[in-house]
């Protein structure tokens, strides 16, 4: 820090602003996702077609939300995350896929519907 303010003084008040302006797009996001949450109704699926228009990070957020409405625990990672967002972008009436949650569910997507259902309990320990 002390060499990019050698170039500029003014960088830490820059930067400054920057953290405040990303912390209010994501407060914003947040909100969004839970807004757009309530209107759909979104408790047991979730329209694609609905989320088709979100930026990536505002679709992420809801579909996170709408994950943890179902799943408990400290399952739900970024990553788990990442995979339903793949799953909810791929093109048109795409054929039947899933993403595993922990435990013995499952997201589904079912044509324009994503939905969790329950899977049958996995034998042998955990499924690599």
């Amino acid at each position: 820090m002390p060499a990019l303010l050698d170039v500029n003084a003014d960088a830490g008040t820059a930067i400054v602003r920057a953290a405040e302006r990303s912390r209010g797009m994501r407060t914003a996001t947040m909100a969004l996702a839970e807004a757009l949450l309530e209107a759909w109704g979104a408790e047991g699926s979730v329209d694609v077609r609905m989320l088709a228009p979100l930026p990536p990070p505002a679709r992420q957020e809801l579909l996170a939300r709408w994950l943890r409405r179902s799943v408990t625990g400290r399952g739900l990672t970024s990553r788990i995350v990442l995979a339903v967002d793949r799953l909810a972008v791929l093109p048109g009436r795409s054929a039947c896929a899933s993403v595993d949650l922990p435990g013995t569910t499952c997201v589904r997507r079912d044509g324009y519907h994503l939905s969790i259902v329950a899977t049958a309990p996995r034998h042998g320990g955990p499924h690599p």
